[in-house]
């Protein structure tokens, strides 16, 4: 006879196996197949345990049914919607020796929520999800959500891979953790070649086997930027699940489209570029999810609650943080750890993506320069 388990988690070499029924077993991880991790499915077959890997199609749509009910039993069981605010995108913190650093990443989530962040766009481009293991993933992930001031939304992405199947079983394990969303990357659901039907037709069998939770889209540029269409927007929309849109197109003209198309439902979009945050939240943006909130948050915190009553305010911290943007060319991320540091918040530079040892002495100089101006010009702001 063949039984079906879901690995529920992994703590101090003991699997946490949850059976088709709902019914947990404990199992040592010395005893299971190689490559097992939280998130996936085993099969016990006469005495013995497998990955079910990639059986026939028959079978894996069992297993995937079989995972959702189980998932469906757990703690995400509703569709939240999403703050109107912002929504950084988080860093991810290491040691010198390129070892995640989880007592940095505590500074960080304390540096967000001092200067007034309205939530976390965890495990995105910005934390160097394509240079993290599945494992660092979850366990970064995890470690926000347990440490995150409380009521703080948190939305997720982290579909790395190309293979669906496998977005699935690491979306489920993200979706575990609690979060307020679930974030695909517009560029893992079809290739670069292949047309929006394509693209939502991957995107319907994945959240189908997913539990019910809200969902969300990130433009993300790596490998290949897909910006969404009207169209996939308003097909999206209309399915009642989507909250969350991180739009990075830079065009006032197609966000304008993306706003009509999502028009009288519960998705928002969120602007990425600093440069046209204002203009677009006056074209019905819900806020900024964006590169410059890890370095001067606390000046999107005031444009965001001043927009509306205070034009001249608003217009002013706009024309700020939409020049200072340029920063993001001058050797990103490590420079905004090193703006980090210069607030007196240490994380340390070390990054994955980017060598902090070719950190440009120009580049530094700039971000030194950027760090004593936002000082002097938070000091006229707040003043006034």
């Amino acid at each position: 006879m063949k039984e079906l388990f879901y690995v529920d988690r992994i703590e101090s070499g003991i699997a946490v196996l949850a059976d088709d029924a709902g019914d947990d077993i404990a199992v040592s991880l010395g005893l299971l197949p190689a490559g097992t991790r939280e998130g996936c499915v085993l099969v016990r077959e006469n005495g013995l345990w497998r990955l079910d890997g990639f059986a026939a199609s028959k079978i894996k749509t069992e297993l995937l049914n079989r995972q959702s009910s189980l998932l469906n039993k757990g703690a995400v069981t509703m569709i939240k919607n999403i703050p109107d605010g912002q929504y950084p995108t988080m860093l991810t913190t290491y040691n010198d020796d390129g070892s995640v650093d989880f007592d940095a990443l505590g500074r960080l989530l304390g540096w967000y929520s001092d200067r007034g962040v309205t939530g976390l766009f965890a495990i995105c481009q910005s934390s160097e999800i394509f240079f993290l293991s599945f494992e660092e993933r979850l366990a970064i992930l995890r470690y926000v959500m347990e440490h995150k001031p409380a009521g703080m939304p948190i939305v997720a992405s982290g579909n790395v891979e190309d293979d669906l199947d496998r977005q699935i079983e690491e979306a489920r394990a993200f979706i575990s953790t609690g979060i307020d969303a679930y974030v695909f990357i517009s560029n893992r659901l079809a290739g670069e070649d292949e047309s929006d039907d394509v693209l939502l037709s991957n995107l319907k069998y994945v959240t189908d086997r997913l539990p019910d939770t809200a969902f969300g889209f990130y433009e993300c540029p790596h490998p290949y930027k897909r910006v969404l269409s009207p169209y996939v927007i308003k097909n999206i929309a209309s399915w009642g699940n989507f909250k969350f849109i991180k739009d990075t197109c830079s065009d006032l003209g197609l966000i304008k489209q993306k706003l009509d198309a999502a028009h009288g439902t519960g998705l928002k979009i969120f602007n990425a570029n600093c440069a046209t945050l204002l203009d677009s939240m006056k074209l019905g943006c819900a806020g900024f999810s964006g590169i410059m909130s890890n370095f001067m948050p606390e000046l999107f915190t005031e444009l965001l609650r001043v927009w509306k009553t205070d034009d001249e305010r608003a217009r002013m911290i706009q024309d700020y943080v939409g020049f200072a943007s340029l920063a993001e060319g001058c050797h990103y991320n490590v420079n905004a750890k090193y703006y980090i540091n210069l607030t007196g918040t240490p994380v340390g530079l070390t990054s994955r993506s980017t060598d902090k040892n070719k950190f440009p002495s120009a580049d530094k100089v700039i971000t030194e320069e950027m760090f004593r101006s936002t000082e002097r010009f938070k000091k006229l702001l707040f003043q006034s």
